[in-house]
């Protein structure tokens, strides 16, 4: 006897394969979906970071007189998070951004934040251990006149001699300064001759550091 052969079922593969293919495809959008979603998501945290968010509601609803923001790496977000909040800030009377690796343009981005904020408390300014350079040195001298109580300043970061001009010409609108720190600044004896015709307008130093800075040089 011979044995009957089976007969391939030819309608097999074709009805499973489209239905097998519907569901990748099915599976595919929805993980496309899942990662648009995740991304808007991202996209969201980014313009508004819900922790920094809720941070400047209590350093506002608290009161808080202390800012201090130091030797972390600079956080874009975070940073736009304090410009946008500064002038809801009035109590404030320490502002320290000390070893953050801010470069000119977050700099220049923090002038423009203390210009739209009022402070009438503050007490100190401390920017040291960045990259100011001339360019946000500039910025600070057009908004320093705005915190005319400010007894304690810190300006240390490459500032050079033409940024340093900029800071020295707006001294005098800062009549309580007690304590001036230019240190590390690459400034030279040049960039520093305009600082003696300004000690008469403020004479109630009683601090003035010029060390780290090549004043040896003309």
């Amino acid at each position: 006897f011979k044995k009957k052969k089976k007969k391939k079922n030819c309608l097999k593969a074709p009805f499973l394969m489209p239905s097998s293919s519907k569901n990748k495809d099915k599976s595919k959008k929805e993980k496309d979906k899942k990662k648009e979603k995740d991304k808007s998501k991202k996209e969201e945290v980014k313009q508004y970071p819900n922790e920094s968010l809720e941070f400047w509601k209590t350093v506002v609803s608290g009161g808080d007189i202390n800012f201090v923001y130091e030797n972390v790496e600079a956080d874009l977000v975070f940073l736009n998070c304090l410009v946008k909040n500064l002038s809801h800030m009035p109590l404030l009377q320490h502002l320290v951004l000390d070893n953050n690796e801010l470069d000119e343009e977050a700099v220049h981005n923090i002038s423009k934040g203390i210009n739209k904020a009022i402070f009438d408390n503050i007490n100190t300014l401390t920017i040291k251990n960045n990259m100011i350079g001339v360019k946000g040195a500039k910025s600070l001298s057009k908004v320093l006149p705005k915190l005319a109580p400010l007894e304690n300043l810190t300006l240390s970061g490459k500032i050079e001699d033409k940024g340093v001009g900029s800071i020295i010409k707006i001294i005098s609108q800062l009549p309580y300064l007690q304590h001036l720190d230019l240190s590390d600044n690459d400034i030279t004896c040049e960039g520093i001759k305009g600082l003696g015709d300004q000690f008469k307008f403020i004479n109630q130093l009683t601090y003035l550091n010029l060390s780290k800075n090549p004043l040896g040089v003309e």
